[in-house]
């Protein structure tokens, strides 16, 4: 508890924006590496809102399965049996993990839309998220 009230009070008493902005990152992402379990509520939270974003646009048939031929794509729509709503959250997970691929089958499907833009947003966020978590548990981040 005195070494994060510590590194709270040199947050609050930095005059460097930059540094100020490191340790702003630092608390809310992994509490300055002493509470490693701010960033599972950020990627738990990330995937519940990609799977959330992932099962509105199924249902909405807004989702493509990019089929590859040698100079075109065509596109069939996915349907019920053929994507299962279970699937939108490893999707969302798929998306989220940046060191390896789940499914390979997930990178050719097109997102249309809004959604499409909030996955580019999705993967960004849980790469630098599960990074520093990752960072945070090796040490690599001192506390």
């Amino acid at each position: 508890y005195i070494l994060y009230k510590s590194k709270e009070l040199e947050r609050n008493e930095t005059s460097r924006w930059k540094y100020w902005s490191w340790l702003t990152f630092l608390k809310w992402t992994i509490g300055y590496g002493y509470h490693l379990y701010y960033s599972i509520f950020h990627i738990f939270g990330l995937l519940m809102v990609g799977s959330s974003f992932m099962y509105k646009t199924w249902r909405k048939k807004f989702i493509c399965d990019c089929i590859r031929y040698s100079q075109s794509a065509r596109c069939k729509v996915f349907y019920h049996k053929i994507y299962p709503v279970f699937g939108c959250v490893f999707y969302s997970l798929d998306m989220m993990i940046p060191f390896f691929k789940l499914d390979k089958r997930h990178y050719d499907l097109e997102v249309h839309g809004i959604v499409k833009y909030y996955f580019y947003f999705h993967r960004l966020w849980g790469s630098i998220v599960i990074t520093i978590f990752l960072a945070g548990l090796s040490g690599l981040i001192s506390r």
